[in-house]
């Protein structure tokens, strides 16, 4: 997979995935906000997005904002956390418990391999939701999340992402919930919630 590393002495890798449309340089800006001892790795999708960039699954535009199959959501979790271990092996960065942080696209996707018994137990979905907020039984008691979505957002709507923490938290999944007053993007004062939850909660 295409990456770009950040090397570090933590014992957690920061997995950085990003948005529709988009590459592994996008979120790879977020390292100067992330803490200085996470090592950090931001991939690209595999997918070639129609409108240039890439994308980790197919979506569709609908009145609820970006859609997309449960199916095919779940087949790309499969794949990545089936890729990530060895990705981080090849890499030298440390493969125990990686901290999973997407956004939109990206955070959808961490979201759903999170529900994997493979998949990551910390995640951080920033504009991201739930493909389908339904309860999911497993080993959901072990695992923690950050939410961070704006409650002006068109492209997931924050109606989705307030069912999706339901859904979470009934689970028992600890879930840390931010919303700010923003649109689908990233403010300061979101990446700093980020920055305290990295080391409080996921450390």
């Amino acid at each position: 997979m295409n990456r770009l590393v950040r090397r570090a002495d933590g014992r957690r890798t920061a997995v950085l995935l990003h948005g529709y449309g988009s590459n592994e340089q996008d979120l790879f800006g977020l390292v100067a906000f992330l803490p200085k001892d996470f090592p950090v790795i931001a991939l690209r999708a595999w997918e070639i997005a129609p409108e240039g960039g890439f994308a980790w699954f197919p979506i569709e535009w609908g009145p609820a904002g970006v859609m997309a199959k449960a199916t095919d959501v779940r087949h790309a979790a499969e794949r990545l956390a089936d890729e990530v271990p060895s990705t981080l092996r090849e890499e030298g960065l440390p493969e125990a418990n990686p901290v999973w942080i997407g956004f939109s696209q990206g955070g959808i996707l961490a979201l759903e391999a999170m529900r994997l018994d493979s998949g990551p137990t910390a995640v951080a979905a920033l504009a991201g939701c739930l493909v389908e907020p339904i309860p999911n039984p497993g080993r959901r008691g072990e695992c923690t999340v950050l939410v961070q979505h704006g409650i002006y957002d068109e492209v997931v709507p924050i109606e989705r992402v307030r069912a999706s923490v339901a859904t979470l938290q009934n689970e028992g999944v600890i879930v840390t919930n931010r919303e700010y007053v923003m649109g689908h993007e990233l403010r300061p004062e979101a990446l700093a919630d980020l920055n305290t939850w990295l080391r409080d909660t996921a450390h």
